[in-house]
């Protein structure tokens, strides 16, 4: 009885974190643009938490759910960063190489100017969320040009 119990617990938690995460990746999109990101962990819980009303003791346990998995997407973010950072580097430059010839002077360096100014922001902001942004080119950018 308690093992059945449990089993349909967890499909309804499991539904319902399907349910609201979509719900919210709906509602957010009118507040955020698309390079956004994902809701920090600190939101999921407290979105599912209001949800479900859960109690202290399930709050503590999903917590560490959400951190543990919260974890192991960052590890294959990194994994994926250095294997596949030589391949994105080459194409960023390349698109930038083929960009600068279509433009004139004054248009190159305004677009260069955008360029540093949307990587300033970009660092910031997931410096500010803990994450880990586009892989660094510079090693490749001397070498590609």
């Amino acid at each position: 009885m308690k093992i059945r119990l449990f089993t349909i617990t967890s499909i309804l938690v499991m539904a319902s974190l399907l349910l609201s995460g979509n719900a919210l990746a709906q509602k957010q999109q009118g507040n955020k643009d698309f390079f956004g990101g994902p809701p920090s962990t600190a939101e999921k819980l407290a979105r599912i938490s209001e949800n479900l009303n859960l109690s202290d003791q399930q709050e503590i346990d999903m917590l560490a759910v959400l951190q543990d998995k919260e974890i192991k997407r960052e590890q294959l973010r990194e994994q994926t960063h250095a294997l596949m950072g030589p391949e994105i580097c080459g194409l960023m430059i390349e698109t930038e190489s083929d960009i600068l010839a279509i433009l004139d002077a004054d248009q190159a360096e305004q677009f260069m100017q955008m360029k540093e100014e949307r990587r300033n922001r970009d660092n910031d902001k997931n410096r500010n969320r803990g994450r880990m942004g586009p892989p660094d080119c510079t090693g490749y950018e001397d070498s590609g040009s």
